[in-house]
């Protein structure tokens, strides 16, 4: 979903940075104070490439006073599929290398959001399945994941295919900020 997230977020309107430089601690602060002048709700998340992602803990070098990096801990990551860094001023960090991109590649649209920014919908799969169990599958339905076992008993295999439909779409244009790096 993160993935899928950064296609949409390409669309939204509101954006910090010129593309000129890189990732700071200003740029961030200044995408955070942008989605709290438009009293968007929390919590907030932002998506970066892994470039603005080092560029960001670089910048955090240089910081004093309240800044302080909250690294996640492997539970966490271990939930949420490896691509969450921590927080940063209570922002969820996350890293994603399909962070879109203008200029042939040269300026990433990393972008902040918060609640109803980018909303997603996952589909309950035991409809798309009917046409498995009529084949005579065995279909698992885990709600939104389905898994369909097909076995070849003459060759000693199984199949196992896992179905997921997920929709991601931009919600409240003023609850993403692009932050250009």
């Amino acid at each position: 979903i993160t993935d899928m997230a950064c296609a949409v977020a390409a669309a939204a309107t509101e954006e910090v940075g010129d593309g000129l430089g890189p990732m700071t601690v200003d740029l961030w602060m200044a995408a955070k104070a942008q989605l709290e002048e438009t009293a968007t709700p929390g919590p907030y998340n932002a998506v970066l490439t892994p470039k603005a992602y080092g560029e960001l803990v670089e910048s955090l070098r240089g910081e004093t006073g309240m800044m302080a990096w909250q690294p996640a801990n492997a539970d966490l990551v271990d939930a949420t599929g490896g691509t969450l860094k921590g927080t940063l001023a209570g922002v969820n960090v996350w890293v994603s290398g399909r962070v879109d991109t203008t200029d042939a590649g040269a300026v990433s649209q990393s972008f902040m959001f918060g609640k109803n920014g980018i909303r997603y919908l996952e589909a309950p799969v035991g409809a798309f399945m009917v046409d498995a169990l009529a084949s005579g599958a065995q279909v698992i339905d885990f709600g939104v994941v389905g898994i369909e076992f097909d076995r070849d008993a003459a060759n000693g295999l199984t199949a196992m295919i896992g179905n997921y439909y997920p929709a991601v779409s931009l919600g409240e244009d003023l609850a993403v900020v692009r932050i250009q790096t």
